[in-house]
């Protein structure tokens, strides 16, 4: 019976939210194309959510002690990094910085259908890999 007041209580918590948002994006006169972009992208990330359990939902993994945690971090970010030739010599030729790249300098963020991600001729402050989905690059009109 716990586990069906569990349930019932998280589906009673999303109506909540769903109505709540709804409400957010009316008070605040959003328009509907970009209110049926955020519902929708909320809709699409909270489905993925669904079928990937993340670590911050997974209490035991703050039992690890500090050496493990890293371990488990490498395991988890390193392959994405190394199918780029040059993390994958950088891997090779110093595996403490790898480790420290794999723990302190990563993070992994979510973009909605028609994002802008990168802007002509802007100073880039990050690097992306992609892990899942598809990007599309359009050229920007060569100036006269």
């Amino acid at each position: 019976t716990s586990t069906l007041s569990a349930v019932w209580s998280m589906k009673r918590n999303e109506r909540t939210q769903s109505m709540l948002l709804k409400k957010f994006l009316k008070q605040n006169s959003i328009s509907r194309p970009l209110a049926s972009r955020v519902t929708r992208y909320i809709h699409c990330v909270k489905a993925l959510r669904m079928k990937k359990v993340p670590p911050s939902h997974v209490q035991y993994l703050s039992f690890l002690s500090g050496p493990l945690n890293v371990e488990l971090l490498c395991e988890l970010r390193g392959p994405h990094l190394c199918n780029h030739g040059f993390f994958k010599e950088y891997k090779g030729s110093s595996k403490y910085a790898f480790r420290e790249l794999c723990t302190a300098a990563l993070e992994q963020i979510s973009f909605a259908r028609n994002d802008v991600v990168f802007v002509h001729k802007a100073e880039s402050r990050h690097m992306y890999f992609l892990i899942n989905g598809s990007t599309v690059y359009r050229p920007f009109p060569v100036e006269s």
